[in-house]
């Protein structure tokens, strides 16, 4: 693009930044009808920031530190604001600079291995240093911002449900952008070190320098377990937790190789395996988180002890629903709502383990499902008319 293209791209995105954050700070208190323009449909909402992201990518090198420049300014905000103040207007500008900058710094690639947009990659041939390049800083200043929510008293003034959406709908594509490889960025750096090649190099290892990558995977797990506990009933926060953010970092071997050496990680097993909190959960998410940490067993290199992830993982589940299916009063009590909701839940955990069977773990959770085999069989004749469990056993068992 010549430079006075580049130049009226510019202009152009920052006239429309500007005007949906005045849009954003506006409708912070609104509760008419007239608000709803600022809550369109997510698939509109996606498809109309795509198209001012390739507005902004057209001028990366001025639109970008523009957009870092804004975040700056509303955290910053936010750190000196007295807490008499009510900060509505900046959360709502931060909710949209967080939604138009993840579509600036990534794709959305459903279904497909996540790049680096080609914009970002190409751009920048003038910047040497890595904490000069304005995808990097940009970056790094949302999630120092992300992590705050990590502690409860800011999280309870600052970190609203709808926030903390938008939040980990961002990480969830950063993480499966930026972490790349490590074997990429060295393949890139084979080629050359001057100009692009350089921008490249610089983008595709960023992440990893100074163990930032692992701490951001530490970092990304224990926002999701407080995603998943502390904000309860709220099913868009907890679904984007369950089926983008965690399955973001089981997707990639090279990344899920790192988060189950975590003991963030290992808690979050923990709680799924023996815990109470995460029974909140509806169904659906149980079936998909169960899914995810399953799947993270074909990333532990050591076959023995990826077999003994999966036992320590799924045996204590195996283990209720039996202990539930061989209670002395099963027939008097099946029937309570409380006890077919668990009975349920642990069914929907069943069959996300088993989703996630792959070669090498395919005897352990064959082995689990031995293991219930006969409890199934005592479910199928309590809840006969219950078909909502008679599908869940079916659904498992085929």
């Amino acid at each position: 693009m010549s430079a006075d293209g580049a130049l009226a791209a510019s202009n152009l995105f920052k006239i429309i930044v500007e005007s949906h954050l005045k849009a954003a700070a506006d409708s912070a208190f609104e509760d008419s009808d007239d608000a709803e323009y600022f809550h369109v449909s997510v698939s509109k909402r996606d498809e109309q920031l795509a198209l001012y992201a390739l507005i902004a990518r057209a001028a990366a090198d001025t639109t970008i530190p523009f957009l870092e420049q804004l975040f700056s300014e509303r955290f910053a905000r936010l750190s000196q604001r007295d807490v008499e103040n009510d900060p509505t207007r900046t959360l709502e500008e931060l909710y949209w600079l967080l939604l138009i900058t993840s579509h600036v710094l990534t794709d959305s690639g459903e279904g497909e291995t996540l790049l680096i947009p080609e914009a970002l990659q190409a751009g920048f041939t003038n910047v040497v240093e890595v904490a000069q390049h304005p995808v990097v800083t940009l970056s790094w200043s949302i999630i120092n911002f992300s992590r705050q929510c990590l502690d409860p008293g800011i999280r309870g003034r600052y970190f609203s449900p709808r926030l903390m959406e938008a939040v980990i709908w961002f990480l969830a594509r950063w993480v499966a952008t930026y972490l790349v490889p490590l074997d990429v960025s060295r393949e890139i750096d084979s080629v050359g070190r001057h100009g692009s090649q350089h921008s490249r190099k610089l983008l595709n290892s960023f992440a990893w320098d100074n163990n930032q990558g692992e701490l951001v995977l530490d970092f990304v797990v224990l926002m999701s377990m407080v995603a998943l506990t502390t904000y309860q009933g709220e099913i868009e926060l907890q679904t984007l937790t369950c089926q983008k953010l965690l399955a973001s970092v089981v997707r990639r071997k090279h990344t899920c190789a790192y988060v189950v050496q975590l003991d963030s990680w290992r808690d979050l097993t923990r709680a799924f395996a023996s815990g109470r909190s995460l029974f909140s959960l509806s169904g659906r998410l149980q079936r998909s988180l169960a899914e995810t940490l399953a799947c993270a067993a074909s990333c532990i290199k050591d076959p023995e002890a990826s077999v003994q992830y999966l036992r320590d993982l799924m045996g204590p589940v195996a283990g209720c629903l039996v202990e539930n299916a061989s209670r002395s009063d099963l027939k008097s009590v099946a029937h309570q709502p409380d006890v077919i909701y668990m009975v349920c839940c642990l069914l929907e955990r069943l069959r996300g383990a088993a989703r996630a069977t792959q070669p090498r773990t395919q005897k352990v959770l064959f082995e689990m499902g031995h293991t219930v085999m006969n409890s199934l069989l005592t479910l199928l004749e309590v809840y006969k008319n219950q078909s909502e469990v008679i599908y869940m056993i079916l659904k498992f068992v085929v």
